[in-house]
């Protein structure tokens, strides 16, 4: 294998028996999240205030994620290998096994949540969600190390969204209009700066992030899929909405009551 060879196996084709895979950038070096096995300090005041926050809207997540099991296997098995809503299950179990001394600090608990993620979901959307919230929890650090009991801004959790984002994309190779994830998250990434920018509360900001999403990931119905397993489909995936996108928005719905 060569740089010219492994160029052509990637070449852009409609062979239906050809699966596309997408790109992985060999320049992205992440350190592995911290696996967390042993046990975790206990809560100090201001950690206890931090779960009393992160943990309840994680886990509206994780139900959210089991309530959608079943509408995402069948998006993915219409245009997908059909593991998806396994795979969201098995990450929902994930993040409700979270000890309640691993929110301590926002950094903190998307670590945890990046490890957790990482070792229950199986195919690519482990390490993209790894990989993102890994990002963002280091995005964030600066903000817990300066003061464990600073509250970071609706500024700094919009950057560390971008982060993640950004990270799930120089990853995989993949960006907007490939028809995956990203189709929801990029959108939603950029309407929660640009309400930020106009001066909206961080509710009504992620509101719109979550608007954005939702009208992402539908829109990929009319997409031909050019990275991921579905790829290999091309216009036969056409009809039907991306199950990773989807599965994005579902979760982006799911913190909504939580943020403020």
């Amino acid at each position: 294998m060569n740089d010219e060879r492994a160029a052509l196996l990637d070449a852009p084709t409609q062979a239906r028996a050809w699966p596309g895979g997408g790109a992985v950038n060999p320049q992205i070096h992440l350190a592995a999240a911290a696996a967390h096995d042993e046990p975790l300090p206990p809560l100090d005041a201001a950690g206890r205030a931090w779960a009393a926050r992160l943990q309840p809207a994680l886990h509206a997540v994780a139900q959210a994620l089991i309530d959608n099991e079943a509408t995402l296997t069948e998006l993915d098995t219409a245009a997908g290998d059909g593991d998806l809503g396994a795979s969201m299950y098995r990450a929902a179990q994930a993040i409700l096994a979270l000890p309640e001394a691993a929110y301590a600090t926002p950094a903190g608990a998307l670590a945890a949540l990046g490890a957790a993620l990482r070792r229950a979901i199986a195919g690519s959307s482990g390490p993209f969600y790894a990989t993102a919230l890994v990002r963002a929890s280091r995005r964030l650090a600066a903000t817990d190390d300066a003061d464990a009991t600073a509250q970071p801004s609706a500024r700094d959790w919009a950057a560390a969204f971008r982060s993640a984002v950004d990270a799930i994309g120089e990853l995989g190779g993949a960006r907007a209009g490939d028809r995956t994830m990203l189709d929801a998250l990029v959108p939603a990434a950029a309407a929660f700066d640009r309400a930020l920018d106009h001066d909206r509360d961080p509710a009504s900001a992620w509101a719109a992030a979550v608007e954005a999403a939702e009208h992402g990931a539908q829109q990929t119905a009319g997409m031909t899929p050019r990275a991921g397993r579905a790829s290999y489909l091309g216009e036969r995936a056409i009809g039907t909405p991306d199950g990773g996108a989807v599965a994005v928005a579902c979760w982006l719905r799911a913190l909504l009551p939580h943020i403020r």
